[in-house]
Formats: C-alpha cells, sequence, structure tokens
C-alpha cells in the first residue's frame, strides 16, 4: 500500500492509513485532534516561511554565487527593514582561526544586489585573561583577518 501525498493546505483529511476516521494535517505532520489556533497560525507560518526561503534559495536567487571567501550561507530572507519591504539578504561565514580559546572569524552579509559587507569577530570562550605570548598570537590572528578582508575587498 502506497502512502498518499499530503495535502498542502492544514485541514480535515481522510485518515491517509485508511482508518475510518479524518485526521488533521497541520502543514507538516499529522494528527487525531485540530491543535490550538495559536499553534495552528504559527505552524503555518513557519511553513510558509519555509516555502518562501526554498523558493528564493532556488529559483528567485539561484543566479547569485556565494561571496568570495564565504564557508558556509544562510537561506536568503527578507528584509523588511527597507523603504519597499522587498530586500533580501542572506547571512555568511568565512574562515576562522582558533587561538587559546579565541575565535577569530570573518562574517558577513550578502544582499540581492550583489552587494557584500564583510566584518571580522571574536569570541572568547574561555573568560580567562590572556598573557603577553597569547594576546601576540591572537592579535597575529586578527591582522591575518584584517588581511584577508582586504584581499577580498
Amino acid at each position: 500500500m502506497t502512502t498518499p501525498t499530503p495535502p498542502t493546505r492544514p485541514g480535515w483529511y481522510p485518515d491517509p492509513e485508511g482508518g475510518p476516521r479524518q485526521r488533521y494535517w497541520d502543514g507538516s505532520e499529522w494528527h487525531t485532534q485540530a491543535p490550538s489556533a495559536k499553534l495552528a497560525a504559527s505552524r503555518e507560518w513557519a511553513a510558509q516561511q519555509r516555502a518562501e526561503q526554498e523558493l528564493a534559495d532556488t529559483t528567485r536567487f539561484a543566479h547569485i554565487p556565494p561571496p568570495a571567501g564565504s564557508q558556509q550561507t544562510s537561506h536568503w530572507e527578507r528584509d523588511r527593514r527597507g523603504k519597499d519591504g522587498d530586500n533580501w539578504t542572506r547571512s555568511f561565514e568565512g574562515t576562522s582561526r582558533m587561538v587559546y580559546g579565541v575565535e577569530v572569524g570573518i562574517v558577513g552579509t550578502q544582499r540581492d544586489d550583489g552587494r557584500v559587507t564583510r566584518r571580522v569577530i571574536t569570541i572568547h570562550s574561555g573568560g580567562a585573561d590572556l598573557k603577553a605570548d597569547t594576546a601576540r598570537q591572537v592579535a597575529a590572528a586578527l591582522i591575518d583577518a584584517a588581511d584577508e578582508l582586504d584581499q577580498l575587498g
């Protein structure tokens, strides 16, 4: 027996396993009871956001390559702070260096118009004071990251 393709919209449907009762499809999974209105609305919103991100990633912005030097990119997301609300951005992570519990990395934002903004970040996970030698090694990692930013433009 084949499992039927789930419906796209939340609602009550015949039991996909052939049972005598209807079951509720919330947009991502089947239930025997309908979820609360708030939960159903939030699930529907999340499903719409995932669909919008998938569409943006695979069709609308498929022609835009990841920024040079990026190691990982996020999904494209609508940046609602713009005047027309139709600006899109995605975050990315570049290279990172770990020096005695201090991560020095390059991160940035890519816009749908092609602009890329990069910056150097530091994350200090240890909380301990740095001795002079360690501070010099962290400084060297910061200089390396700054040189990389210059090369990437």
